[in-house]
Order: C-alpha cells, then sequence, then structure tokens
C-alpha cells in the first residue's frame, strides 16, 4: 500500500525529498526538501546533486501529515553554497525537533528547537551547540528521556573519515565521546 505523501500536496517544493521521520503521536512526519530556487552541478546522473537529502546543501526542513494533505515549511535557512540541513529528528515526547546544520565556511552545528504545534506547526527557541567547537556535526538520536542527543563529529580526530559517536547533554552543551575506534561512526 505504497503512496507518494509529497506527490500531490501543494506548496511542497518539487525537487528531491527525503531522510523521513515520524513524529512520535504518528500525525506527522519530519523531511528535508531542495529549495525550489535553486539549481546546482549535475553529478551521477543528477542535476542537482548537492541538494540531496544528506548531503546537506541548498535544503529546508518540512513537516506533512501523515494523509499528506497538509505541510509547513520549518526553516527558511539562507540558499547558499555552504548552508542547509542533515538528518532532522523528533524526541521521543516529540516536543523537539534537532538537526545538523551546515554552517558559513563548511562547519556545522546542532540546532535543537521547540516543536509547536498551535496554531499550525512550527519551530520556537532554536538553539544552537558546536561542543567540539565549530567542525563536523550529524545528529543520531535523542535519548529515551529527550535530555540528550547522541551525534556524530570529527571534533577529536579531525578526520571525518574517523569521525566518532558522542553524546550532547543539551543541558550543559557538553559532548561525550562514547567510542573510540578508528574507522567511520
Amino acid at each position: 500500500d505504497r503512496i507518494a505523501l509529497t506527490a500531490n500536496t501543494p506548496g511542497l517544493p518539487a525537487g528531491h525529498q527525503g531522510t523521513a521521520y515520524w513524529h512520535p503521536s504518528g500525525r506527522y512526519i519530519l523531511f528535508i526538501a531542495e529549495k525550489p530556487d535553486w539549481h546546482g552541478r549535475a553529478m551521477f546522473g543528477s542535476p542537482d546533486y548537492e541538494a540531496l537529502p544528506g548531503f546537506g546543501r541548498h535544503d529546508d526542513l518540512w513537516l506533512i501529515t501523515a494523509d499528506g494533505h497538509h505541510s509547513w515549511q520549518l526553516t527558511h535557512d539562507p540558499n547558499t553554497k555552504d548552508e542547509g540541513i542533515l538528518i532532522p529528528i523528533f524526541s521521543p515526547d516529540g516536543k523537539r525537533v534537532a538537526w545538523s546544520s551546515r554552517q558559513p565556511g563548511g562547519k556545522y552545528a546542532i540546532q535543537v528547537a521547540d516543536f509547536v504545534e498551535s496554531p499550525q506547526p512550527h519551530l520556537e527557541h532554536i538553539r544552537s551547540y558546536q561542543p567540539g567547537g565549530p567542525t563536523y556535526y550529524e545528529t543520531g538520536s535523542f535519548t529515551s528521556d529527550s535530555r540528550s542527543i547522541a551525534y556524530t563529529s570529527d571534533q577529536d580526530t579531525h578526520s571525518f573519515w574517523h569521525s566518532q559517536i558522542y553524546r550532547l547533554n543539551l543541558a550543559t552543551g557538553l559532548g561525550t565521546r562514547l567510542t573510540t575506534g578508528s574507522d567511520y561512526n
């Protein structure tokens, strides 16, 4: 019973869409969508390769109802080659959203916002975390109590290919390294 939720939803941009994540209530799906007014470099058969979900450029964060009838744009980041969004996630209680945010200069930050449903779904109180300074960050998941986030970073290794897994304490902003391997993640 597969259906394309985003195929006929008014207002959604027509480009790449992906990295879907369910709200714990089952009412919404969080996802990334390519900005409608960007056209970039063609690679691997895709005319806008850099805007693919997971690449983190020229994208915004969107929300759609589980039936695909309504959608809302949650972020309006600048449309530059250095900025975009990676891997959005909901907290288990559904009250927060987190994502990796590409920053000017090629660095990243972990963004965390309050998810508010009324009068229409939107984000409030966006907070930015860089527990290891300006480097690479990729969100993983919230802990079951929604107080911390697992993330991947090269903050200690200084090599993307040797990134490690950390836990971000949202109250203190401190990151704790959880792995010590020599491979990615």
